[in-house]
């Protein structure tokens, strides 16, 4: 996306599709697809790299988590992981601003992997990034979302358990559903 800064493409969706104090057992789930190659002058391809980066958002409050799933030039690893089983996600953010800067600053740690990785600046470098054609951005219901700490008490990430979820099934509050909240303004 020329001209876009993929930081906020990121946040105007969490924006859009999870609104601040949705149901605690509610998430938005987001998988990027990141690769990169780098050619010679002669047209052949000389190095390539492919990383898959997890985002679980969570807003149940004014708060934002982001919590991610990430190591570089791990597609092939990552391509099975599905969301029953418990993973660990290390939280880069919760905050009811910052989350936009902070929670997305992973994407500057994978450009900086980028670069260590080429041993180039990543202008010489031919990035593809998308959605994940396999894990398609949605909402999730969480199974299991329990904190993990480090000795002083800090929370350091998450171990998360989830089931893709749908409006139909998140709205279905009258018979003793899931349900999302009205914001505090009753809108």
């Amino acid at each position: 996306m020329p001209g876009m800064e993929l930081s906020q493409v990121l946040a105007t969706m969490v924006e859009t599709i999870l609104p601040r104090f949705s149901n605690s057992r509610v998430g938005l789930y987001m998988v990027l697809d990141l690769r990169e190659d780098c050619y010679t002058e002669d047209g052949t391809n000389e190095k390539s790299a492919a990383s898959i980066m997890r985002f679980i958002i969570h807003r149940p409050s004014n708060y934002t988590k982001v919590l991610t799933k990430y190591e570089f030039n791990n597609f092939h690893e990552e391509l099975g992981n599905n969301g029953k089983d418990t993973h660990y996600y290390d939280k880069q953010s919760d905050h009811d601003s910052c989350w936009r800067s902070d929670g997305f600053n992973i994407l500057f740690k994978h450009r900086q992997n980028v670069e260590k990785f080429f041993a180039e600046q990543t202008s010489e470098v031919n990035e593809f990034y998308t959605f994940s054609m396999f894990d398609s951005p949605g909402l999730i219901m969480f199974n299991k979302f329990e904190p993990v700490k480090q000795d002083d008490g800090y929370v350091r990430g998450y171990n998360i358990s989830f089931e893709r979820a749908n409006i139909h099934t998140i709205c279905q509050n009258e018979n003793g559903g899931i349900g999302i909240r009205k914001s505090p303004t009753g809108l």
